[in-house]
């Protein structure tokens, strides 16, 4: 340790040998020495310096120790004095022998040297927070943080505040994530693979830098990561400070992190497998990394701008086999993932419960304040989530002190809003009152540098930008802002930053709820208006999201008073005016669509404002919720409560995929610090009702309209049921209820049926698919039997069991029984059970749709066609999918065919019918009485052998209007047979399903032929058949007949090339009807596109759809394409996925999408080699083409620009 102190021990000593004379010349000559290009020390700084010690740290600060000991030898030649210039190179000279400044040095003992120089750097650091700032150990402050794998790291879009509920749930479940510490990020996975680079992912103020800096200390101090010589911390925050500068080398970087400033290139690239690169913060990186290979290097001493170098190291052209730990913040996942390859990605998620709870009583030190505080905040769903983050836990902390400290009890719940306008008052209550007037004009300027800030994407500020927005006063720059004091070169600079994001995001919320005064407007600085602001959140822009729900907040009429009372600045009125026209405006942007609004964070902002009156007002012109994929915390079942009983208008509520918490936090919390037993301690007031049945109430309310309520897949349990239950006995409107994909068991029925029964009920569909019903049908048949009102009941993925479906059965038997629709998916039951829902058929006048699937081979359908061929029985629809029917099963389903008056559609596919089964239902079909419309039966092993059966049956009946034969071996032969029958002038088929049929070109002229003199056929499949050119040719002879009404075809993958294009062109041309055609997997290539476009211009062309996915299309033709864009004016839909378009293609098709005729309004281009290079064409185009309402952009490369232009757009 003596020895590292050597350089700066012969400097100060060099100084201080100076008499004052010379000492005086020293700093006069050292305000201009310009040493080797340098800049000099400034002479304000000098002539303020009056004492050695100081003077020499400024040298070692600005030069670094061992060039400062140089700049020293220089200044004293240059003032003459040579023999203290001549003591102090000995002194150097001496110095370096015996290895003290690094040269000479042994590899073991440089590595310990090394070692010694992080430990002492890392051992402490500047604490956090907006009040008080000073250095303590690290040891002393880190708190372990929940840390678990991801292996697609978290989502960049998520707002770090917002989803914090979210990630509270996800820390809950121990079992979700395999639990990480440090000291394992870096062992090998379930593979044997040990990771190279691990990506620390974790929200603002989580502890990503924290625990980053203790890796370095524990790693100096040898306690882990063993298997690494050496570790080098590089802080992104100072690197993009310098990123102007001149150029670097790798080497550069590793020597400003060693001592003096100098690292030993042969100890440290002696082994590349035992360096780790710690990069902290890459999301504070204002440039890309997404660098192309020829401008990387390879060489550790190569200087290149740092971009190409921090490139060079992700992408592993430098030094292949090191290792790096990178922490970003989830804004920057997106731009880190195109440079990394073979990542591992850990997610810090915060505190555990436990860890809160602990922080809590060492915050307050008062056991009684704590568990009151503790309590309160656990009641709060959101403030309990914000724990998670150190910062904001210190925050809150902070603020509950406060109102304890005032005697008031923690029983009403805090808006988040409230949280914050309550720490903003607790800074106004440092100083006197002439400081408190001075923070008024601060807080404006304050506000106003936010706003601009998040306009410009940025979270820190140089200290010019706080002299331009007048902040540097004394006091109240650190009372507000953080100070973080970085190297840039060899200086140190000043950079400030608001205590978390989500204060920043306050204070810019502030500024546009704040009247217009004269201290922001004096600035002149750039900020955007409301108006803009607005724009931003309904394109869910994240930067936003929680800025505008501050403002609503900040318009309470409660908060407001509280800021004036406090703080003295007072809200505008006339930005509540402004909120409200927005909202209702909104129901025809993004945030609305056809009046069903599908972001909850629209509801959060509504609750903030808490005002009934104006809630009624913004949602009086939308009609449904339709929430998917996310977790509803008891906090926003609260809010939703909230939202929906001020909502008359309400038709819709739906949850898809959503996660309904119904646990609560404050039952889990044993009062009393978490290291030793409690047993009395004082009680906060219970809450008596959940949140999930304030909800439902809410739903309930007589006065909304409520129709659907759909909560599908939301991992509810029968605790909800009663609840629910308490909907359908209140609600008149209500008609539709969807659960299906939940574990509500036979007993969350009984609840439900409760309300079902109720008189007010008029519920008409009722969705349980897969709820794990079995015994409870007594409750569904009494149902049945006496609900009027309900007309479908769908039961798939329920194992009913024999007794289960006997009791149904007797329901449906009912004289009162009014069911429609019955839905049921392999129910477990037996062949006698089968008779009971026959009887059921012949029994019931109202069922008209029936779905099974189940094996119902014989006996079984025989027994329920009984009841199909009863007389009483008005069944429409039968769908028998999958259902393992053979060719014996056909006999008893024709006599349905020939006796039922009401049967209109049959769906049997995915059975093994064969030729003799077929035969048999085509005997029934003949029949003069059946009334069949629709007949699917593709995958049901027919040949081309049953084809003349079809074909008389086709010439005969008179009703059937749909027929799919897809995925059967029919053959030419068999289909050349159907084929009369479809010629002849009785047949009334509209629709025919032949992909996948063994058919060949042959076969070709029969189906031209059919096309030619069909009248009813309007609908023809031959994909997945090797038709060829000259089949294709034959067939367009049937198309350019003017006889022929085809308006859909499709010949995906029929081995088509080019030298059918002219044909196809020919038939576009020609034929009035055709506005569908499907050419998707077939080789047509750019020349026989270019002959397709010719018929597609030509004006006569009625096609509105065309596909040509995996055409062999490459930007050639897409010059060829607009121009049909920009003259068709019956294109609507065009899929060009899977062709080699690139952006040069895509820039030709702009061309035509920007036309003013161009109808398109669907736009498929998946995997069509689109990087960020195309998207400002097509942000144009859906910017201003406002026909263009679809495209899909799946598996391009548009990468974070790109995106974000769409996004924009």
């Amino acid at each position: 340790m003596a020895g590292e102190m050597t350089s700066w021990d012969i400097l100060l000593e060099a100084v201080e040998d100076l008499a004052l004379d010379t000492f005086k010349k020293f700093k006069l000559k050292l305000s201009h020495i310009d040493y080797e290009g340098t800049h000099n020390l400034s002479r304000g700084l000098l002539e303020e310096t009056n004492d050695s010690v100081r003077l020499a740290d400024h040298m070692r600060e600005h030069y670094g120790p061992d060039i400062a000991v140089e700049v020293a030898i220089c200044v004293l030649e240059g003032i003459n004095q040579r023999d203290a210039a001549a003591k102090l190179k000995q002194k150097k000279q001496q110095g370096e022998e015996t290895g003290a400044l690094g040269p000479g040095m042994s590899a073991e003992d440089y590595r310990q040297k090394y070692r010694d120089h992080v430990a002492r750097d890392f051992r402490t650091f500047k604490e956090v927070n907006a009040c008080l700032r000073e250095n303590v150990t690290l040891s002393s402050r880190y708190t372990k943080l929940v840390m678990v794998t991801n292996s697609l790291g978290i989502s960049e879009q998520e707002h770090e505040v917002l989803s914090l509920r979210e990630r509270r749930a996800e820390v809950g479940m121990e079992d979700a994530h395999p639990a990480l510490t440090v000291e394992t990020l870096f062992q090998p996975d379930e593979r044997g693979q040990v990771p190279q680079i691990i990506v620390l992912v974790g929200g603002a103020g989580i502890g990503k830098t924290v625990t980053a800096r203790k890796i370095m200390l524990d790693w100096a101090r040898g306690a882990i990561y063993a298997q690494f010589d050496y570790a080098f911390y590089i802080n992104c925050r100072e690197i993009d400070l310098s990123q102007q500068a001149d150029m670097l080398s790798l080497m550069d970087l590793i020597s400003a992190c060693c001592p003096y400033g100098k690292a030993s290139p042969e100890a440290i690239l002696a082994s590349p497998e035992k360096l780790l690169f710690i990069i902290d913060g890459f999301d504070e990186l204002r440039f890309s990394l997404d660098q192309p290979e020829n401008k990387l290097c390879s060489d550790c001493g190569e200087r290149k701008p740092v971009e190409i170098i921090l490139s060079s190291l992700f992408q592993k052209t430098l030094l292949s086999q090191s290792s790096l730990l990178i922490t970003t913040r989830p804004t920057g996942l997106r731009r880190l993932k195109w440079c990394l390859k073979e990542e591992r990605y850990a997610k810090i998620m915060g505190f555990s419960d436990a860890e809160k709870e602990e922080y809590f009583y060492k915050f307050f030190r008062d056991e009684e304040k704590a568990i009151k505080a503790i309590t309160f905040v656990k009641r709060n769903d959101t403030l309990f989530a914000m724990c998670l983050v150190p910062i904001l836990c210190w925050t809150i902390c902070t603020v509950l002190e406060q109102e304890l400290n005032e005697g008031k009890d923690l029983v009403r719940t805090f808006r988040t809003t409230e949280l914050y306008v309550r720490y903003l008052s607790s800074l106004f209550k440092h100083g006197s009152d002439d400081l408190k007037q001075d923070m008024k004009t601060f807080l404006s300027r304050l506000c106003c540098m936010a706003a601009d800030g998040i306009w410009k994407q940025k979270i820190l500020f140089h200290e010019k930008e706080i002299e331009v927005y007048g902040l540097n006063h004394p006091v109240l720059l650190s009372l507000f802002l953080n100070e973080s004091v970085l190297r840039n070169h060899m200086k140190h600079v000043s950079v400030y930053s608001f205590l978390h994001p989500s204060f920043q995001e306050f204070f810019a919320a502030l500024f546009y709820a704040l009247e217009n005064n004269e201290e922001t407007e004096e600035l002149g600085t750039p900020v955007k208006g409301i108006k803009k602001v607005l724009e931003k959140y309904s394109e869910y822009d994240t930067n936003w999201i929680l800025v505008v729900q501050f403002l609503f907040g900040l318009l309470n009429e409660e908060t407001s008073e509280y800021l004036m009372e406090r703080t003295a600045c007072k809200i505008s009125p006339r930005v509540k005016e402004d909120l409200l026209k927005w909202l209702q405006i909104g129901r025809r942007s993004t945030l609305c669509s056809g009046g069903v609004i599908s972001n909850l964070n629209v509801f959060h902002c509504l609750f903030e404002i808490q005002e009934e009156t104006f809630v009624s007002n913004a949602l009086e012109h939308s009609t449904g919720i339709v929430l998917k994929d996310c977790t509803l915390s008891q906090y926003d079942q609260m809010v939703l409560s909230f939202c929906v009983k001020q909502w008359t208008g309400l038709e819709y509520f739906h949850l898809e995929g959503c996660t309904v918490a119904l646990e609560d936090h404050e039952n889990k919390f044993v009062p009393g610090p978490p290291d030793r037993s409690h047993q009395h301690a004082p009680q906060a007031e219970e809450s008596s009702v959940r949140p999930v049945s304030l909800l439902c109430q809410a739903l309930g309310n007589p006065r909304n309209k409520l129709k659907t309520v759909k909560l599908w897949w939301c991992r509810l349990t029968n605790a909800i049921c009663g609840d629910l239950a308490t909907v359908l006995g209140t609600s008149q409107s209500l008609r539709e209820l969807d659960l299906g994909a939940n574990d509500l068991g036979d007993h969350g029925l009984q609840l439900l049926c409760e309300g079902l029964k109720h008189p007010s009920c008029q519920l008409q569909m009722l969705r349980l698919v897969g709820c794990q019903l079995a015994s409870s049908c007594g409750d569904l048949a009494v149902l049945l039997s006496t609900k009027q009102s309900l007309k479908e009941l769908q039961l798939e993925g329920n194992e009913l069991g024999d007794p289960g479906l006997q009791l149904l059965c007797e329901g449906l038997k009912h004289p009162s029984c009014q069911l429609q629709t019955l839905r049921l998916l392999n129910p477990k039951i037996g062949s006698t059970c089968y008779g009971d829902l026959g009887a059921a058929l012949s029994t019931n006048q109202s069922l008209r749709e029936l779905e099974l699937i189940d094996d119902l081979r014989d006996p079984r359908v025989r027994l329920l066609c009984e009841g199909l061929k009863h007389p009483s029985c008005q069944l429409q629809k039968l769908w028998l999918r999958w259902c393992q029917l053979d060719s014996a099963c056909c006999g008893d389903l024709a006599a349905v065919l020939s006796t039922s008056q009401s049967l209109r559609e049959l769906d049997m596919h995915g059975n093994e019918l064969g030729d003799p089964g077929l035969r048999l239902l085509c005997e029934g079909l003949k029949h003069p009485s059946c009334q069949l419309q629709m007949l699917r039966v593709f995958q049901c092993e027919l040949t081309g052998a049953c084809c003349g059966d079809l074909a008389t049956m086709l010439s005969i009946n008179q009703s059937l209007r749909e027929l799919d034969l897809g995925d059967n071996e029919l053959g030419d032969p068999g289909v050349r047979l159907l084929c009369e029958g479809l010629k002849h002038p009785s047949c009334q088929l509209r629709m025919l399903g032949l992909w996948h049929c063994q058919l060949t070109s042959t076969v070709c002229g029969d189906l031209a032929a059919v096309l030619s003199t069909s009248q009813s056929l309007r609908e023809l499949d031959l994909g997945d058949n090797k038709l060829g050119d000259h089949g294709l040719q034959l067939l367009c002879e049937g198309l350019k007949h003017p006889s022929c009404q085809l308006q859909t075809l499709r010949l995906w993958h029929c081995q088509l090339t080019s030298a059918v294009c002219g044909d196809l062109a020919a038939v576009l041309s020609t034929s009035q009807s055709l506005k569908e055609l499907d050419l998707g997997v077939n080789e047509l290539g750019d020349p026989g596109l270019q002959l397709l476009c010719e018929g597609l211009k030509h004006p006569s062309c009625q096609l509105q759809t065309l596909r040509l996915w995996h055409c062999q299309l490459t930007s050639t033709v897409c010059g060829d394409l607009a121009a049909v864009l920009s003259t068709s004016q019956s294109l609507k839909e065009l899929d060009l996925g899977a062709n080699e378009l690139g952006d040069h293609g895509l820039q030709l098709l702009w061309e035509g999408l920007k036309h003013p005729s161009c109808q398109l309004q669907t736009l498929g281009l998946r995997m069509c080699m689109l990087t960020s290079t195309c998207c400002e064409y097509l942000a144009t185009v859906l910017s201003t083409k406002l026909s263009v309402k679809h495209l899909d952009l799946a598996f391009n490369r548009p990468r974070e620009s790109g995106e974000q232009l769409l996004l924009e757009s």
